[in-house]
C-alpha cells in the first residue's frame, strides 16, 4: 500500500485512433505526462480503433500502456478493463467516460481502491453517465466525479450523492509565452471535430461564408478533421472563397496552439458543450472567442464583453459581433489580453493537475479497507442497460431482468 499520495499509481482510460481530435483524448495526452512529471506511476488503459495512435507518445513519457481494439459489446470491454486492472494493480482508477470502465470499477472498488468518472458535457450521454454512476447511488456509484465546470457540477451536487465526491475540474491547457497578434484583418479559427452533431460545423461554415462575402480581407482556418470536412471545403469553393479558407487536417495536441496563433478570433457555434478545451487553447494564445451562448460551462470561459463575445444566434447576432470586432480594435485587444489572463488564473494545466491531486488525496483518505492485490472476478453481472448510454452500453441480452451474455459466449470471457 502506498505511504503517500505522490507515490500513487493511477490508471486512466481513454479512446484513441488516428485523426481523433476530441477533448477527452487531448486532455489525456496532456494530463497523464503531467502526473508522471509530478511523481505518479501512470498506466493508460486504452480502447482504440484501427491503430493505437498515441502509443509512442505515451511510452516516451514513461507511461505504461495496456491497449485493446474497441469491441462493440460492453461486456467484452468490461472483461478487458478488469484484466487490465489486475495486471496494472493501480491504487486508483479513472474510467473517465468509459461505460465499461465504470462497470469494471464496481468490482475494483471491492479491493478498497477508488474510481473517478467524468461528466464532460451537457448532452444525453454525459447526463446518462452522471445518473447511472452517481445519482442512483447504488453499488455502481463511483467514488468521485469530476465535472467540466461549475454549471454541471452544481447540478450534480444538488443530487446530494452520499457515495460520490463531486468536484469541478476542467481540462487544463498550457499558456505559452508566444501569443497571437490581435490586430490586422480578421482571421477566424475553428478547431475540433468537423461534424454536425454537437459542433454544427456546416452552420458555422455558412456563417463564416457570409463573413468572407462581406469582408474581402478576412480569412478562415479549420483545424481538425471529420465527416463534414469535404462538404465544408465544397461550400467555400462553390462560393469562390476557397483561396481564403485553410484546412490543416488532424493536428496533434502539442501543435494545436501553434496552428491557432495564425488567427485572432476563435469561433464555436455548438449546440452544447462542457467547458471546451479548444476554446481554452485559443484563449491561452490570445484569440478572442466568439461563441454561441449555450448552457453547460462555456460561460465560465467566455464572459461576454470581458473575455470574449457570446452571441444569441448564428446569423444576425453573429454578424453584429463580427462587425464590432472589425471596427473596434481597442475592444479586440482588450478581449485578447483578458482571455490570456483568464486562462492563466483558472484553467491552466498546472491548475487542473493541482485539482486532480486534491481529489486523489481526498478519495485516498476516505477509501475503504485496502486489499494488497486486486483480483479480477472470473464472472461478473452488469446492471440493466441504461438507455441514455446508447451504443456504449450495447450488450447481448437474454430474456428480461438483469442483462446477461448468451451462456456459451459468456463462459469464454467470464461473464454470467
Amino acid at each position: 500500500m502506498r505511504e503517500n499520495i505522490e507515490q500513487m499509481h493511477i490508471a486512466y482510460t481513454f479512446y484513441d485512433w488516428p485523426g481523433y481530435c476530441a477533448g477527452p483524448r487531448i486532455n489525456a495526452l496532456r494530463l497523464l505526462p503531467e502526473l508522471k512529471r509530478r511523481g505518479y506511476d501512470v498506466t493508460a488503459i486504452v480502447l482504440f480503433r484501427g491503430t493505437l495512435a498515441s502509443d509512442e507518445f505515451l511510452v516516451s513519457n514513461g507511461i505504461k500502456v495496456i491497449a485493446k481494439e474497441y469491441e462493440p459489446l460492453v461486456q467484452a470491454r468490461t472483461r478487458f478493463v478488469l484484466d487490465a486492472l489486475e495486471d496494472a494493480q493501480p491504487d486508483l482508477y479513472v474510467p473517465n467516460i468509459s461505460v465499461a470502465g465504470c462497470y469494471a470499477g464496481r468490482y475494483f472498488r471491492d479491493s478498497g481502491r477508488p474510481t473517478i468518472v467524468g461528466h464532460l458535457s451537457d448532452d444525453d450521454f454525459n447526463w446518462g453517465m452522471a445518473e447511472r454512476f452517481c445519482k442512483f447511488q447504488d453499488e455502481w456509484a463511483v467514488s468521485g466525479m469530476f465535472c467540466m465546470g461549475r454549471e454541471l457540477g452544481d447540478i450534480v451536487r444538488g443530487w446530494r450523492p452520499d457515495r460520490t465526491h463531486v468536484v469541478d475540474i476542467c481540462h487544463g491547457v498550457e499558456v505559452p509565452a508566444l501569443t497571437a497578434d490581435p490586430l490586422g484583418p480578421l482571421r477566424f479559427v475553428f478547431a475540433g471535430r468537423m461534424e454536425d452533431n454537437q459542433k454544427r460545423v456546416m452552420d458555422l461554415a455558412k456563417a463564416l461564408r457570409a463573413v468572407l462575402q462581406h469582408r474581402s480581407d478576412a480569412e478562415v482556418k479549420f483545424i481538425g478533421d471529420g465527416s463534414k470536412r469535404q462538404d465544408v471545403e465544397t461550400l467555400f469553393k462553390k462560393a469562390g472563397l476557397g483561396g481564403r479558407v485553410h484546412f490543416t487536417g488532424f493536428v496533434e495536441p502539442d501543435s494545436v496552439q501553434d496552428e491557432m496563433r495564425w488567427g485572432n478570433v476563435f469561433v464555436l457555434l455548438s449546440d452544447y458543450e462542457g467547458v471546451p478545451g479548444a476554446v481554452m487553447d485559443s484563449m491561452a494564445v490570445g484569440l478572442v472567442p466568439l461563441c454561441l451562448n449555450i448552457e453547460g460551462g462555456l460561460r465560465e470561459l467566455v464572459v461576454d464583453g470581458e473575455t470574449g463575445i457570446l452571441v444569441n444566434d448564428r446569423n444576425e447576432s453573429f454578424m453584429a459581433a463580427v462587425q464590432r470586432l472589425a471596427d473596434d480594435i481597442e475592444f479586440r485587444k482588450r478581449l485578447s489580453h483578458n482571455a490570456i489572463k483568464h486562462i492563466k488564473a483558472g484553467f491552466s494545466l498546472a491548475e487542473s493537475a493541482d485539482r486532480w491531486e486534491r481529489l486523489f488525496r481526498k478519495l485516498w483518505t476516505d477509501r475503504g479497507e485496502f486489499k494488497d492485490r486486486f483480483v479480477a472476478p472470473k464472472t461478473f453481472v452488469l446492471p440493466d442497460a441504461y438507455e441514455k448510454l446508447g451504443p456504449e452500453d450495447k450488450r447481448i441480452v437474454v430474456g428480461g431482468g438483469r442483462q446477461r451474455w448468451l451462456s456459451k459466449f459468456a463462459s469464454m470471457i467470464g461473464v454470467r
